[in-house]
């Protein structure tokens, strides 16, 4: 190793000395730099990390989660309508008509612990345990007289509310195949108010009503049926009804041969008032609804009385009963002018006593 002088190691120690001196500077500067780098990294992260939280924000990607979780929630709401769909048909109003387990059509009034309260065909309020509610009537069908009240007889022996339930109950069917839903008054051989059908046929909100009879006193020999039909006074649609009944009826009993018919000389589609000028029949006159009465045939009368007792007389008499009233429900048409001249006409009598009938 050469051998160095004092001098040479001093000038060598503060070249160290500088140097370390030198890298302890740099050493600062890197230190300042790097403390500044981070904090400019940890300010950097701060200013960024606020701008996440309000994307999060905007994009609700924190409340997603929340929204789907309440989609269930909505579902199940969406849901209970079908789960009460069975609560919701229980919970209809109380209905207006029904049927009891014996199958007397009846006016509802109310329920009650009970059962219900329905006014029987007398009218008054009883209490029955049951029934069937009957709603949607589009067509009421009364067959005239019932129970203590026959009607008029023909030359058999049948009695008119006989015949008068019978092709009553014919048209019924007819219609309910062409989907017109109907009601009856009454659906066996028992007494009926005048009014309570009337009620009924006013309770159903039908459209139409029509009283199914045939006629009792003997008129005139003709050569054509005798069939009439009365509409109430004022009412255009209780004439185009009554206009359609006789045009379809007259014109089907028309095709049947060697029967001697009896008919008034105003038979057709008229008007019948009484001296004060008001409608004679209550039937035409009290209901709300729609409505004519029908006097098919002249059932006393000893060679029509006789047709009108066979199997071969419902056949003919149903379908244009039908026609008729499926016609004025679907169209604007018209049948059988009403005649101008009203029929005069004072009918006697009121209530009578009203016999109990059993609804269950």
């Amino acid at each position: 190793m050469p051998a160095y002088t004092p001098r040479f190691w001093c000038t060598l120690i503060l070249c160290c000395a500088w140097s370390l001196t030198a890298c302890a500077a740099d050493d600062s500067q890197a230190i300042r730099t790097a403390q500044t780098d981070a904090t400019y990294a940890t300010s950097a992260p701060t200013h960024t990390s606020s701008t996440p939280a309000t994307t999060t924000t905007q994009t609700t990607t924190t409340t997603i989660p929340t929204i789907t979780s309440t989609q269930p929630t909505t579902t199940t709401t969406v849901d209970e309508p079908a789960a009460t769909v069975p609560s919701t048909t229980t919970t209809l109003p109380p209905p207006t008509i029904a049927i009891t387990p014996r199958g007397i059509p009846v006016r509802v009034s109310e329920p009650t612990d009970q059962g219900w309260e329905v006014h029987d065909p007398c009218g008054d309020l009883v209490q029955v345990t049951k029934v069937f509610p009957v709603r949607g009537v589009q067509v009421v069908l009364d067959p005239g007289h019932g129970g203590k009240d026959p009607g008029t007889r023909g030359p058999t022996g049948l009695k008119e509310s006989e015949l008068n339930l019978k092709v009553s109950l014919a048209v019924s069917q007819l219609l309910q195949d062409k989907n017109i839903s109907t009601l009856l008054t009454r659906t066996g051989d028992y007494y009926i108010e005048l009014d309570e059908r009337i009620a009924l046929a006013d309770a159903a909100h039908a459209i139409a009503l029509i009283s199914i009879h045939h006629n009792a006193p003997t008129a005139a020999k003709s050569n054509a049926p005798g069939t009439e039909v009365f509409a109430q006074t004022g009412d255009q649609e209780s004439a185009r009804l009554a206009g359609l009944l006789h045009g379809k009826v007259f014109e089907a009993l028309s095709t049947v041969e060697d029967i001697q018919w009896t008919s008034r000389w105003d038979a057709g589609a008229l008007r019948v008032v009484n001296s004060s000028g008001g409608d004679a029949y209550s039937l035409v006159r009290k209901p709300e609804t729609t409505n004519a009465l029908l006097e098919a045939a002249y059932l006393a009368s000893p060679s029509e009385g006789a047709f009108l007792a066979t199997d071969q007389y419902i056949k003919l008499i149903a379908p244009p009963i039908a026609i008729a009233i499926e016609t004025f429900l679907t169209t604007d048409q018209f049948g059988t002018p009403l005649l101008e001249r009203a029929r005069i006409h004072n009918p006697s009598g009121g209530r009578r006593t009203c016999p109990l009938v059993e609804l269950e």
